[in-house]
């Protein structure tokens, strides 16, 4: 039998992960405070929970939320994990979160269970194919023990170093992939105004200097920005968290006194997406 998992956050990204365990029949119960992403799963029999405790009792918990509040708070706070822990409970908590190292020791520390830490990049696509990339800080064999759930949402899956440095990796990646994905976006407009074929741009960029993740397959990069400009609140929910995970790497760099002044105009910028910045990438998913 198929080992039992929480998985606790089942928004845009969290819910398309959630499910690739599900198709993998693993026992998998799901917890979201918003009852309506929690109506399709149990449209389909997957048990379903609002309360974070209730998945305390599971073998792995997968924790996919936005801030570092949150991670503390379905964590440690009211209904929390800490709550469920009953009966010598010891699940491994794999934190799929983008927050501050600190945060995930801080966790572990004061659950008093076994984690490591697993953020993910690739987007809402290969979330939803089981593609993702997944950065990991932690003990050896807690690694080893997860990797098999892990692989069910992720093809490229890299152990960081101890607990935390899969936040770091994640943290740095971010700091460059973010900032791409919407630099390219006005790079493909640009393009696409003087009556270049983006199918002949990207080949170009990918094998120059500007290469990036939405330079390699021009037909993957439409299905990424129509994914995310399919709907205004999933769009702005997207610039959200990005906007948070600038600041993550701001606050890294504080803490050893670096100064990034082009990470302060990214994050300078980034006041400024409206939805300008949500045409453009409908724009660029249509410009086929």
């Amino acid at each position: 039998m198929k080992a039992s998992v929480g998985f606790v956050g089942v928004g845009n990204m969290g819910s398309r992960m959630a499910q690739r365990l599900v198709d993998a029949q693993y026992r998998v119960t799901v917890c979201d405070t918003n009852a309506d992403a929690l109506a399709p799963f149990a449209a389909r029999g997957v048990a379903t929970t609002r309360r974070a405790a209730d998945c305390a009792a599971a073998d792995f918990v997968c924790a996919v939320v936005a801030t570092d509040e949150q991670l503390l708070s379905i964590a440690l706070g009211a209904d929390g994990i800490r709550d469920g822990l009953k009966d010598g409970a010891q699940p491994l908590l794999i934190v799929m979160s983008t927050v501050l190292p600190e945060t995930v020791k801080r966790v572990r520390d004061e659950l008093g269970v076994r984690v490591i830490d697993a953020p993910i990049s690739g987007g809402l696509v290969k979330a939803a194919e089981g593609t993702l990339a997944i950065m990991v800080g932690g003990d050896d064999a807690d690694y080893a023990s997860a990797r098999p759930l892990l692989e069910c949402m992720g093809t490229q899956i890299f152990h960081c170093g101890a607990l935390g440095a899969g936040e770091v990796t994640k943290i740095v990646n971010n700091l460059v992939g973010v900032t791409n994905l919407y630099l390219v976006a006005e790079a493909y407009a640009l393009a696409t105004s003087h009556g270049l074929e983006l199918e002949k741009l990207a080949p170009v960029m990918d094998a120059s200097s500007g290469r990036s993740f939405m330079t390699q397959d021009i037909a993957a990069a439409r299905r990424q920005y129509a994914a995310w400009s399919e709907s205004p609140a999933g769009f702005f929910s997207l610039a959200d968290i990005i906007r948070k995970d600038l600041s993550l790497a701001s606050k890294l760099a504080h803490q050893t006194s670096l100064d990034l002044p082009v990470l302060d105009g990214a994050i300078e910028s980034m006041k400024g997406i409206d939805e300008r910045v949500l045409a453009r990438w409908s724009s660029v998913a249509r410009s086929a």
